[in-house]
């Protein structure tokens, strides 16, 4: 997983240069490796949940392919968790 800190976007994105989240460093606008998928959800990041550089799909995306697969998840769960459990289904039927 990986975020980067892109500043407010209701103002602008502005924000600092430099900031701390979650116990994370980050300079705008650069990638950083992240254990917290609260970056997800959180308005001033962007957010990698599997580190591949592309946009990752949304919730309804995700459910809708592990509801293919009937794999069972939390209704609370994030793209994070969603992603990690679909991952493993994945590798259980050989994908």
């Amino acid at each position: 997983m990986r975020a980067r800190f892109i500043g407010d976007p209701q103002d602008g994105f502005a924000g600092p240069h430099a900031i701390t989240v979650f116990g994370v460093d980050f300079e705008k606008d650069v990638w950083r490796p992240v254990s917290n998928a609260k970056f997800a959800a959180h308005s001033h990041f962007e957010f990698d949940g599997d580190g591949d550089g592309e946009d990752d799909p949304d919730v309804e995306a995700l459910k809708a392919e592990l509801d293919g697969l009937g794999v069972k998840y939390h209704h609370k769960a994030g793209p994070a968790r969603l992603a990690e459990l679909l991952a493993e289904a994945k590798k259980e039927t050989g994908e």
